[in-house]
Formats: structure tokens, C-alpha cells, sequence
């Protein structure tokens, strides 16, 4: 048996890119001069957003659509491309304690989807304690959580834990800045209710390192 290799194969470092010639050196002409009409009615389009009014534009006419990655390369060759984006995000060094040594100090929560098979959602919350690791408190529903639910969230785990409806001493409510859990009536309750809320820092989800490992 005698293998033939393809010869349009082209394999690393075997030499340059072969030039495009003839009818696909026309394609090209007539491919950046679509997009440059675009570009000059959106010039602060991207080459994703370009090649939606590229192509609307091929069908209105009964063309073909052409791919977002033949445009990419075509605005790339050309320099049409926008610049990227010049902000560096500094990676938080998670340094903190996660580990708590008494109850009560320290509660976590957030807040979770369920997907049924029906193909509806369930949305779960809980309190978890850091240090023994017990559910307190959970709430659930079959529309998407609000602050009222967070609400009802804190005072059952505060009256699961301390008589009286309020916590003996103070105890961090460590979660994510969702809305529901910045909103204003959750802080002015969880004043109320003796809790310290804390949120965790952004794009840092190993803060609340507990409650992801339990998830």
C-alpha cells in the first residue's frame, strides 16, 4: 500500500504561507472593501459585529454568508483590527484564614441554580457556619432569589442559633456582591439582626473558599 501526501498539507516550520493568487486574491479585494465600507459606519465595531453587517449585507444581495474567521483575517492582514484593551487585572493573592475556630464567628452563603430535567430551575440559598460546616438555614424557590428572600434567609438562621432574635455577639455574614445581598434593607436588617456583612473580593471566588468546595 503507498500513501500519498496531501501536498496543500503544511506542516510547522516547513516554510511561509503560500500567497493567495488569482480568483482568491480577487475574494480577498472584494471581501476588504465590504468590510471597509462597514467600518466606515461603524468604526468602533469589532470584527464580530462587522461580519453580522457584512453578511446581512451578502444576504440581502443572495450571496453566501462568509466566516467570522476569514474576516478576522482578512481585518488582521490589513490592520482593521480594534486594539485591545489596556487594563491589567491584578490577581488577588488569597491570603486569608478560612478556618474559623469557634461557632458563630463566621457564617458564608451564596446562591445556586438546580437544573430539572422538565427544564425548569430550581434557586437555592443557605447559610453555612465556617467552623462546624452545618446548614443553619436555606430557602429555595422556583424564581429567581431576591432580597426579601435573603432576608427571611438571615433571620431563620439567626433564630436557629441565638434565642431572643438577635446574635449574642457579632458574626460575620461573609458572601458575593450580588444585588440581593448589597441591597439596603438586607444591610439595615443584618444591622438589626447583630450580623457584620462581609462580601468577598471581585473575581476572587476562592474567599469563600468554603462554600465553593461544598458546591
Amino acid at each position: 500500500m503507498v500513501f500519498i501526501q496531501n501536498p496543500f498539507t503544511r506542516v510547522r516550520g516547513a516554510g511561509p504561507v503560500p500567497v493567495p493568487r488569482g480568483s482568491e486574491r480577487k475574494r480577498i479585494k472584494e471581501v476588504l472593501s465590504g468590510i471597509k465600507e462597514v467600518i466606515e459606519q461603524r468604526c468602533t465595531y469589532g470584527y464580530k459585529r462587522v461580519t453580522a453587517l457584512y453578511n446581512r449585507k451578502r444576504v440581502d444581495k443572495g450571496l453566501s454568508r462568509y466566516n467570522k474567521k476569514r474576516i478576522y483575517r482578512v481585518m488582521r492582514d490589513n490592520s482593521l483590527l480594534l486594539p485591545k484593551s489596556g487594563t491589567f487585572r491584578r490577581k488577588h493573592k488569597g491570603k486569608g484564614k478560612v478556618m474559623i475556630l469557634h461557632s458563630n464567628t463566621r457564617w458564608c452563603s451564596d446562591c445556586f441554580e438546580i437544573h430539572c430535567f422538565n427544564g425548569e430551575k430550581v434557586y437555592v440559598s443557605f447559610v453555612l457556619d465556617s467552623h462546624d460546616r452545618e446548614i443553619i438555614s436555606f430557602v429555595s424557590s422556583c424564581r429567581p432569589l431576591l432580597s426579601e428572600d435573603i432576608q427571611s434567609l438571615m433571620i431563620m438562621a439567626v433564630e436557629s442559633r441565638f434565642s431572643g432574635g438577635r446574635a449574642l455577639r457579632e458574626v460575620e455574614f461573609l458572601s458575593d456582591r450580588g444585588s440581593i445581598y448589597r441591597a439596603y434593607n438586607v444591610q439595615v436588617l443584618a444591622r438589626r439582626l447583630g450580623l457584620k456583612s462581609c462580601f468577598t473580593r471581585a473575581y476572587s471566588p476562592e474567599s469563600n473558599g468554603i462554600w465553593r468546595k461544598l458546591l
